[in-house]
């Protein structure tokens, strides 16, 4: 008989009477209904499970709820209300710190926990006291600003902004209507609705803890589903035997490759992974059978008695073996997933003609993507027959259509509808889950839901391609390059996924932005048994950057020039060719990045210079840069978006986006651009996103292509609504309120039978690379250049990081606030890949294994803005959200080997190998 466990839930007395080794965040979530508590890791290592218990903040998913007997719980939920808001959330949200917002309710408990502990804490007992809490999006710096800000605020009684934007949550999908508040206007030139900071769309649900994320929602009926997955990492099936686990009470069905109709097939380019496996499987983690239970812990159970015979094959687990051509092949006799190559002018010629050459070989790792929310997601069949499903994805329209396919139902009983998605940087353009829960309530016509834990997130899904480069670069004694010879090979894992486009990306870039005459790059893209890679923020530019910065480096060094100088020399400018032989016409601002650098880089010599490389604390000062390009969208494929711009009888414009916003604030980005068009306010706009049955197809959020491609199909249509506006008088009459006004025009529309809905299509003018690696792929090119300042301690080989400041060329800013954003996180993920982060296969098996950034780990920061406005995009703009994770791990690893003396040559740089670099 269990005894009642008596306690208090925001103020409230309640008692629970299960087992007293129930985690407390389940019984918060599944029985009190308190979603804001969100689980993410379940080790109790991310932090987005705090709640304060008698004012002290615990991890709720290790929390027992024996511990918790006679005592007070606060959630997200209880430290403040949509009216009265609490000092912290509004600081969270006024100051940028919240961005796809999953780890923002353990992040704002923590930080009450802090205020009510010390009020007017330091920045260094801030960032102390949230080390315990990940946040993958944001780089902390905002997040340390908003603590520090709420302190002030309170400890002076300083009322904060007025900040106005609101949200509803509709049953099927999301609508914001938004008021445009500046937020601490910077001093730039700027009018009207464009280059002001802007609050994002949904920003207050999240800061209070409401946003229903996909593994917040529970359809009545719900079943629950878990994977079946493999423990070998290449073997034949002999056998499937579920009778023990359909034996258990509580088990529906177990479905396997045998019940799926279509295709079976899954992949963003190139359809080659199974659903779930009929015969073979390739890597430790794929999909072999799918259990529905009613409920987790049923379902759960029964995994564990699916038995699966296997006959096992020899296994590839390195690109050694798989370039081995007498070696055991992945895929139907072959280990090669694509091969490309491309050349400029005579490269023999090239070094023949210079002063100096070096030579040399880099690595890189598998990187897992590491958002705090795994996947997740829930469908059910409607009364129409469609299956409906939300999940977190970043393709809600692509999901439809590989659905459709690979299970053999038509396109148009699928609905997707996009949830609000904790954090992705490409890891959610996968289809495996959509796929799955449609297949369920296809076979079993009852709603589910799958959630993935995080162990089970690491294990299988796609990671960031390791990457083998020989590098081979040449200059003339005047400090010119002369010659670049690329040779690369990327590992794709057991399918192929986005291989293809990294590789073809990798290519593009791995000159970096530098006029070169003469270039030969040849690349590999092979398979493994291995975890499969795919699309990772900045895909293919941040591994090769990473050789080809060390190059500068290096050549300069030879050369006796300043590596600052010999950039300079190199860079692109208006007129230069890329490796594909496009000429960049216009809006090319890689000069203007670096030199926005130099008072900083001159600082920055004189900080090293401050402490010599023989001190006696044993600390050793560096200073590096690193220059970089990025081709805003995919390379001349899958760019077109399309958006509807609709005038209703209430006075709104209703945006339909089909963009998926990740925390990236596109749905606010779209809605500045329209009213920057329609010269209306933000207020008079009402979003609806991402719904296949309602919103147009935007393509993936990917690539940094939503702010150009959508945001040139919304000019379009806003065009098209102003034209219509035009003839109704509305820009006329001044007098009377906008939503009045928009009333009346849509009456008159309506009685001269025009159109009150207006389409805005966008497609760029690009040519894909051909078999010789040739085209024009990219629209457009942002850049960027990065110092970095690292001290290291040759005793224990650790590498810190004491400051970045980041130079982007934005082609034109929309929203400053969210800008920066994008700018400061990006950098910490690529300090992350450059000092900490390395998933290997069939090792890495839990989030407590892989190491992310945290507080203790953020630099200072400055981010500089250069506005080089591109004509191709909405009042000149490009896109950011892959740009900022390319250069800070090539500027981070110069600047170690400046201050060691010896070069890393392999990321991450780990305190073993900066030791084992500093004692030979």
């Amino acid at each position: 008989m269990n005894h009642g466990i008596g306690f208090k839930v925001n103020g409230k007395s309640v008692e629970f009477t299960g087992q007293p080794d129930t985690r407390l965040i389940d019984f918060l979530r599944n029985h009190l209904g308190l979603t804001g508590t969100k689980e993410g890791c379940g080790e109790g290592v991310c932090g987005s499970c705090a709640v304060l218990l008698d004012g002290q903040p615990v991890k709720a998913c290790v929390t027992s709820m024996e511990r918790v007997a006679e005592r007070e719980i606060e959630t997200i939920e209880g430290i403040g209300s949509v009216n009265s808001p609490h000092p912290l959330q509004r600081a969270f949200v006024e100051k940028g710190a919240i961005q796809c917002g999953f780890c923002t309710p353990g992040m704002i408990v923590g930080s009450k926990a802090l205020l009510d502990r010390i009020p007017l804490p330091s920045r260094t007992e801030v960032i102390g006291a949230l080390a315990p809490h990940l946040c993958r999006c944001t780089g902390y710096k905002k997040i340390v600003e908003a603590v520090l800000l709420a302190a002030a605020r309170k400890a002076s009684s300083e009322e904060s902004s007025g900040l106005t934007v609101r949200g509803r949550m509709h049953p099927e999908g999301d609508r914001y209507s938004a008021s445009f508040s500046s937020v601490d206007p910077p001093n730039l030139d700027m009018t009207g609705h464009i280059g002001i900071p802007v609050v994002p769309m949904g920003i207050w649900e999240k800061a209070l803890g409401l946003t229903q994320f996909a593994a917040d929602l529970m359809p009545d009926d719900c079943l629950h589903l878990k994977v079946v997955r493999s423990g070998k990492p290449h073997a034949m099936i002999r056998k499937i035997e579920t009778k023990a686990a359909a034996a258990v009470p509580g088990v529906i069905a177990i479905l396997t490759a045998q019940d799926i109709g279509g295709t079976n097939r899954i992949g963003p380019i190139q359809r080659d992974q199974p659903v779930l496996v009929e015969d073979r499987v390739r890597f430790i983690g794929d999909a072999v059978a799918l259990v529905a239970a009613e409920s987790l812990e049923v379902a759960a159970k029964a995994v564990q008695r699916v038995e699966i015979a296997y006959d096992d094959l020899e296994v590839v687990s390195s690109t050694a073996g798989a370039t081995n051509p007498k070696g055991p092949k992945v895929h139907g006799g072959t280990h090669l997933l694509f091969h490309l190559k491309s050349e400029m002018g005579d490269i023999a010629r090239g070094f023949a003609e210079s002063a100096e050459v070096v030579d040399n070989f880099y690595e890189t790792p598998f990187n897992d993507h590491a958002y705090i929310e795994p996947e997740a997601g829930v469908a059910w069949p409607d009364e129409g027959g469609k299956i409906v499903i939300r999940l977190a994805t970043q393709n809600p329209h692509e999901n439809q259509e590989q659905v459709a396919e690979a299970l053999g139902i038509p396109c148009e009983r699928i609905r997707i509808i996009q949830a609000p998605t904790g954090g992705s940087f490409g890891g959610k353009l996968n289809h495996q889950i959509a796929s799955l829960l449609a297949l369920a309530v296809c076979k079993l016509s009852r709603p589910a839901k799958l959630v993935y834990t995080a162990a089970e997130s690491m294990m299988c899904t796609e990671k960031r391609h390791p990457f083998e480069i020989r590098f081979r670069t040449g200059a003339t004694a005047e400090g010119k390059l002369s010659a670049i010879e690329v040779d690369m090979v990327a590992n794709t894992g057991a399918y192929a996924s986005y291989g293809k486009a990294v590789l073809e990306r990798a290519l593009i870039h791995a000159t970096g932005p530098y006029d070169v005459p003469h270039v030969s790059v040849e690349g590999a893209c092979v398979y493994t048994n291995t975890t499969p890679a795919g699309a990772m923020r900045g895909f293919g530019a941040p591994q090769v950057a990473f050789a080809v910065e060390s190059q500068m480096d290096l050549l300069a060094e030879k050369l006796g020039l300043d590596p600052f100088e010999f950039r300079l020399k190199n860079l692109f400018k208006p007129g230069s060719t890329t490796i594909t032989g496009q000429i960049l016409r216009e809006s090319v601002g890689a000069r203007e990045t670096l030199l926005a650098l130099e008072p900083y880089y001159k600082e920055a010599l004189a900080w090293s210079a401050k402490q010599s490389n023989c001190t006696t604390d044993g600390i050793r000062r560096g200073t590096g840069l690193a220059c970089i390009f990025f081709g805003i969208g995919e390379a001349g494929w899958r760019n077109p978006s399309r958006v509807i711009m609709r005038l209703n009888a209430e006075g709104a414009i209703e945006l339909l986006v089909g963009a998926a916003d990740l925390g990236q604030g596109v749905f606010s980005t779209l809605a500045q651009i329209a009213a920057e068009t329609l010269q209306v306010p933000g207020h008079c706009f009402v979003v609806v996103t991402p719904d296949t049955d309602i919103t147009p197809s935007a393509g993936p959020t990917e690539a940094s292509r939503q702010t150009l491609a959508s945001g040139r199909a919304v000019q379009e249509a806003a065009l098209a609504m102003k034209k219509a506006l035009e003839v109704t008088g509305f820009y006329e009459d001044d007098t009377e309120a906008y939503a009045g006004r928009l009333r009346r025009c849509h009456r008159v529309l309506l009685e001269k039978g025009l159109s009150r809905e207006f389409s805005g299509f966008f497609m760029p003018d690009t040519m894909p690379i051909d078999k010789s690696g040739k085209g024009s792929p990219h629209l457009a090119y942002a850049f960027a250049s990065v110092l970095a300042q690292v001290e290291v301690d040759t005793a224990s080989g650790v590498v810190k990081v004491v400051k970045l400041v980041l130079a982007h060329d934005v082609g034109r800013i929309i929203n400053p606030l969210t800008l920066e954003g994008q700018v400061e996180g990006g950098a910490v993920q690529g300090l992350g890949f450059a000092l900490k982060e390395e998933f290997k296969p069939n090792v890495t098996n839990k989030w407590s294994a892989y190491r992310i950034p945290r507080t203790v780990d953020m630099p200072d920061m400055e981010t500089l803005f250069i506005e080089s406005p591109t004509p191709e995009g909405p009042f000149g703009a490009k896109g950011i959200g892959e740009v900022p994770t390319v250069g800070p791990a090539a500027a981070i690893a110069n600047a170690v080997a400046r201050a060691c003396g010896r070069r890393p040559m392999r990321l991450p740089i780990m305190p073993e190998q900066v030791k084992k670099g500093l004692a030979s």
